[in-house]
């Protein structure tokens, strides 16, 4: 086989055939030289998907901002829940006061009767 240039040889798949002993070799040799002579590579999953990631519409600093925005609301309504249950807020001594009023007119309301 004469000296030829890569792209000649990638264009070409005729050329590849003759003379350089595909026929006798493996699989794994065969796809080896395939993969040589294409100029190609393999990804992994986590490298395909790193790239994906760097191509893909939404920004990382969106995508920062917005976890921690869902993080935030998620410790906020724990901090609620908690404080529901405190007897010594300003807002659960309100409700308690609201509510001894209303009783109290209703008692009053049932012995006025």
């Amino acid at each position: 086989m004469s000296i030829q240039s890569a792209s000649y040889q990638r264009s070409h798949p005729s050329s590849l055939r003759s003379g350089n002993g595909l026929a006798n070799k493996t699989y794994a040799d065969k796809k080896a030289a395939a993969l040589a002579a294409k100029n190609t590579s393999v990804l992994s999953y986590d490298e395909l998907e790193r790239i994906k990631g760097m191509c893909s519409q939404t920004n990382e600093q969106e995508d920062y901002l917005a976890m921690r925005q869902s993080e935030r609301q998620t410790l906020q309504n724990v901090s609620n829940q908690r404080v529901s249950k405190w007897p010594n807020t300003i807002h659960a001594q309100r409700e308690k006061k609201e509510a001894e009023r209303i009783r109290k007119l209703e008692d009053d309301e049932v012995s006025g009767a």
